[in-house]
């Protein structure tokens, strides 16, 4: 976890102009800086960054933040990378504070990671496998099969959530019309 005085210390080091400034031209206008806006189209610019309160916002679409905010935001990235990346700038190391309980959570969480990735392997295998009756493989084709699915899906939907029997998943099947 990094520490709330840390974030507070590297956001009044960074200048949000120049940090901005690297990922959408920004122009002076008056106490503040001024571009169209990175998060939506507009014609004329509503985006403003202030430099003397360390913040942006933008008229037209309601965006406001900080640095790490507009890095999470416009480049996409995490928190935990945005504080990097501007404490690398500012010439800062980010320090870490372990909590009571973080390590623990972090290796059950790799135990269920491997063990997810277990099943999905083994369910990938038996969808591979020319389901028999005696076969388990059946079992594992079967919803899929229920569903049309093709083999190149199956493909690209693994290791994604895919609950064999959700509701959302069914295919309606037609039914014959009423004369």
């Amino acid at each position: 976890m990094i520490p709330n005085d840390f974030i507070q210390t590297l956001l009044s080091r960074v200048d949000i102009v120049e940090v901005i400034d690297r990922h959408v031209p920004l122009r002076k206008a008056g106490a503040n800086f001024v571009a169209c806006c990175p998060f939506h189209s507009e014609k004329t610019p509503s985006f403003s960054v202030s430099p003397t309160k360390q913040f942006y916002h933008c008229f037209g679409c309601g965006a406001h933040g900080t640095a790490i905010g507009f890095l999470m935001e416009h480049a996409g990235k995490s928190f935990p990378d945005a504080v990097e990346d501007l404490a690398r700038d500012a010439g800062l190391e980010v320090p870490r504070v372990e909590r009571e309980g973080d390590k623990e959570r972090r290796e059950e969480a790799a135990d269920l990671s491997g063990i997810l990735l277990a099943a999905a392997r083994f369910y990938r295998a038996g969808c591979a496998r020319r389901p028999t009756p005696s076969t388990t493989s059946s079992r594992a084709v079967s919803p899929a099969r229920l569903r049309r699915v093709s083999a190149s899906a199956m493909r690209r939907m693994a290791g994604k959530a895919w609950p064999p029997h959700s509701p959302s998943t069914r295919i309606p099947r037609s039914r014959p019309r009423a004369s």
